[in-house]
C-alpha cells in the first residue's frame, strides 16, 4: 500500500480562505472590508479610460490607501489577502527587504 505524503506547508493549508474563517477582531475586519468594497465602487464608477487618464493627469487624482500595523504574527497579511481577494482584488506581496536589494 502507498502511502500518500500531503507536500502541503501546514500554514498553508489551514490558512482562511474568506471572511468567516478570520480569527482576528471581527469589527476591524468589517471596517476594512466595507472601506475595500467603497474603494472598488468608486473606482468602477469613473468614466472610460480616456477620461480616466485625463482625471489621474489633473488634480482630481485619488489615492486610496489603508495602512495595516502591529506586532509580527498578528495576521496583517492574512487579513489583506483575504478581504482583498474577498472584493476580487488579486492581491501580490513584495517584501520590503527583498524590494531593497
Amino acid at each position: 500500500p502507498t502511502e500518500h505524503i500531503d507536500t502541503e506547508l501546514w500554514v498553508d493549508k489551514y490558512a482562511p480562505k474568506n471572511f468567516f474563517d478570520l480569527l482576528s477582531d471581527e469589527r476591524a475586519n468589517r471596517k476594512i472590508l466595507q472601506w475595500l468594497q467603497l474603494s472598488r465602487d468608486e473606482k468602477a464608477s469613473l468614466p472610460n479610460s480616456r477620461e480616466k487618464a485625463s482625471i489621474q493627469d489633473g488634480r482630481k487624482k485619488k489615492s486610496n490607501v489603508i495602512l495595516l500595523t502591529g506586532p509580527p504574527g498578528l495576521g496583517k497579511s492574512t487579513l489583506a489577502h483575504v478581504l482583498a481577494s474577498q472584493v476580487g482584488y488579486h492581491p501580490i506581496e513584495i517584501n520590503a527587504s527583498v524590494d531593497r536589494s
